[in-house]
């Protein structure tokens, strides 16, 4: 090793302690500065991506929202066409606020999403059922709705990718970036799918069929899956942020209470045949459930993803 350095060694012994001293603090200051430059790389990485994933967390919020209310017209347009007409005042004003809700999506789309093909499809097929919605069969009305809601939610996690959320670096946002793109939005459509169909069957008071017995059979095992699968992201969230325990663990409970109350009222009511529930009572009763998982997304989950990734930018 000592020959490697036999050249350095005898330039410095030619210089006087100035020079070498000069020499040596180059070379420091030089080791200082790529050090620092890599840090400088590697904070600056980490503060475009915390300020991305927190863009994007602003344009899916109002989809979400988009979401939540085109469930409720579904269900509403279930009673309607089920021969239940005092709703319709009410689908009329959820349509009226259907549109409100494309508008604030609009006004948060990224440019390149607002210009691809996804969304003015989206946009024709809320137009569609606008217009004609009520001219169609309970099941095609049903069927549509379900599809834009599905498209939506796509595009939710179109914006997660392009945003870097859906790899996100650290394990406790990334369970809860899962929970609030994924698995929350499924067992709330779950609901909603219910709550339709539900409504619909107590709006005609007829016997199901057979077909119509397996769907909302499945749809309650769906939901059951999701919701069990949402506690445990859930659980994993408040592991690795103790400070978010008690908000994660109330909506890991209310949202375990609220499919034990979905499969009690739908499977003793409904797929037994006994309909002693009224349409709007049913409608209330499971609006008011669902509800309570958007307000947890958008008052204590959403607030909570925020608060770590600025936990994340604020030191970088």
């Amino acid at each position: 090793m000592r020959r490697l350095f036999v050249p350095a060694i005898a330039l410095l012994n030619r210089l006087g302690y100035t020079t070498k001293f000069a020499i040596m603090g180059v070379l420091a200051l030089l080791a200082i500065s790529v050090l620092a430059v890599n840090l400088y790389q590697s904070l600056s990485r980490v503060i475009y991506r915390s300020q991305q994933e927190l863009v994007g967390i602003e344009a899916i919020k109002p989809i979400a929202g988009l979401i939540h209310e085109l469930q409720v017209h579904r269900g509403l347009s279930s009673g309607v066409l089920n021969g239940d007409q005092r709703m319709e005042y009410r689908r009329a004003a959820r349509e009226k606020r259907v549109t409100v809700a494309f508008a604030a999506v609009v006004a948060t789309l990224p440019p390149p999403l607002a210009a691809s093909e996804s969304w003015p499809k989206i946009v024709e097929r809320w137009a569609a059922i606008a217009k004609d919605g009520l001219a169609l069969v309970v099941s095609e009305n049903f069927a549509s709705h379900t599809l834009l809601i599905g498209a939506l939610q796509n595009l939710q996690e179109t914006i997660a990718d392009q945003y870097a959320l859906t790899n996100d670096p650290d394990i406790d946002s990334t369970y809860l970036i899962a929970t609030l793109v994924a698995e929350l939005p499924s067992a709330l459509d779950s609901m909603g799918q219910l709550r339709a169909l539900g409504t619909g069957a107590l709006s005609r008071k007829a016997a199901l069929t057979l077909p119509q017995q397996v769907e909302l059979t499945a749809l309650l095992a769906r939901l059951n899956v999701a919701v069990a699968s949402l506690r445990r992201s859930l659980e994993k969230t408040s592991r690795y942020t103790p400070d978010l325990q008690a908000a994660l663990a109330a909506a890991a409970t209310d949202m375990g209470a609220a499919a034990e109350k979905f499969t009690t009222l739908v499977s003793e009511d409904i797929v037994s045949g006994r309909y002693d529930t009224l349409p709007a009572v049913y409608f209330a009763m499971t609006t008011a459930t669902i509800e309570k998982g958007y307000k947890e997304m958008f008052e204590s989950l959403f607030p909570a993803l925020e608060g770590l990734l600025q936990r994340r930018l604020e030191p970088a």
